[in-house]
């Protein structure tokens, strides 16, 4: 999960890591006009319980 106005840890930062991730069972969740803090007032928020869910729920 980043966001697009993250001033602290480029997006572009979160997009190497994720493509370095080995993990087929992996989401990059982008907030669009979000920064490093203020990702929960995005719409993403719903996207990542249902990712957590998924796991929490087995």
């Amino acid at each position: 999960m980043h966001g697009t106005k993250d001033a602290l840890i480029p997006i572009e930062m979160g997009r190497q890591i994720f493509a370095a991730a080995p993990s087929v069972q992996k989401q990059l969740i982008v907030a669009k006009r979000a920064g490093h803090t203020d990702l929960w007032r995005s719409t993403v928020l719903p996207r990542l319980w249902q990712f957590i869910d998924q796991f929490a729920l087995r």
